[in-house]
């Protein structure tokens, strides 16, 4: 399910910040790509109109550059699976995170069992970045991220 959210709050985040991985190229229709992260819940994730909350570190848990090639895919999935409840925003090329909103999407527990799941439809070329984290602040939790073109 793909969701929107705008943030209503300032965030110390670029999507060009130090990423925890990345960044990736990942080419049309890419091999899925699986990551361990170690998410800690450092600062909110911001107040957004569809309630898409949540806690997140203060870089990037992935970035990743994009080019859809001759053969793009129908979308991109970016899901994560965690013991802990989780959330995550993707901002797409020229998205930032700042008082000035935006769309971003954004997962809570579309994924089902608590986890994040959001769809990229027709990705663009360009560069992407993933904020995750524990749905509470303070929290740790261990996640394996997964992104993967959808046909």
């Amino acid at each position: 399910m793909r969701m929107f959210l705008t943030l209503l709050v300032a965030l110390a985040l670029a999507p060009e910040a130090s990423a925890q991985v990345g960044p990736e190229r990942l080419t049309g229709r890419f091999d899925t790509l699986v990551v361990t992260l170690r998410l800690r819940g450092e600062q909110p994730l911001g107040t957004m109109e569809n309630d898409c909350v949540g806690s997140v570190g203060r870089r990037p848990a992935l970035v990743f550059d994009y080019d859809p090639g001759d053969a793009p895919p129908r979308g991109i999935e970016v899901r994560m699976v965690s013991a802990t409840d989780t959330v995550l925003a993707v901002l797409v090329p020229g998205e930032r995170f700042d008082s000035s909103g935006g769309p971003a999407a954004c997962s809570d527990d579309e994924g089902g069992d608590l986890n994040p799941l959001v769809l990229l439809e027709s990705p663009i070329a360009g560069r992407y970045s993933v904020l995750a984290g524990p749905l509470e602040a303070g929290v740790v939790a261990e996640a394996v991220l997964t992104v993967r073109a959808v046909d």
